[in-house]
């Protein structure tokens, strides 16, 4: 589960924990504010305990790897997904991720597809198609008997 960054709102990432019985709170937040993130989550261990999804919306990536924000390629440890492209970049009304490590993101078994369920009886579908073949057979005879 993704959270958004809200100034005093880092304890989170232990209640998330703790409600889970997972390690797998990911905290969204953007290139500037990854300090702001470090303070805040104290003692919880960025990639054991919390992960992040930076969001640059300007193009540029952010990959996992060692700390080097000072310019691109930006990498930084901890780093689970990036939002790369804004609307604006889109072309569309839709923001642009890329996501690096699915193993943390829970699965969500498929939604079944309702079964149509027949509104009428297999005896009233064959006895329809019938009155069907017998009016196709007096069309059929009825335009063999129009001048060509």
């Amino acid at each position: 589960m993704a959270f958004e960054l809200m100034p005093g709102g880092m304890d989170f990432a232990s209640t998330r924990c703790v409600a889970s019985g997972r390690k797998d709170a990911v905290v969204y937040c953007n290139r500037a504010t990854i300090p702001e993130v470090r303070v805040g989550t104290g003692t919880q261990v960025l990639g054991v305990d919390y992960f992040l999804w930076v969001a640059t919306l300007d193009g540029t990536l952010v990959t996992p790897g060692p700390v080097h924000l000072a310019a691109p390629p930006y990498t930084y440890p901890g780093v689970v997904a990036c939002q790369i492209r804004g609307a604006g970049l889109t072309g569309g009304d839709w923001d642009q991720s890329l996501v690096f490590e699915s193993k943390i993101w829970v699965s969500l078994p498929p939604v079944p597809v309702p079964v149509p369920v027949p509104r009428v009886s297999r005896a009233q579908a064959e006895t329809a198609v019938a009155g069907i073949l017998k009016n196709l057979a007096v069309l059929t005879k009825a335009a063999g008997q129009l001048p060509a």
